[in-house]
């Protein structure tokens, strides 16, 4: 099981598919400002 963050810690480094379906790591974008937004889609 993952462990819980707290607000200040350090985020956990991934890596996702951007819509070109170039590889995005969030550890490349240190320094820069990151927006995440998680969907949940109803089927």
């Amino acid at each position: 099981m993952s462990k819980r963050l707290s607000v200040g810690d350090k985020a956990p480094d991934f890596e996702l598919k951007d819509t070109r379906g170039n590889t995005v790591r969030l550890s490349n974008l240190r320094g820069q400002p990151v927006v995440l937004v998680f969907n949940r889609g109803f089927a």
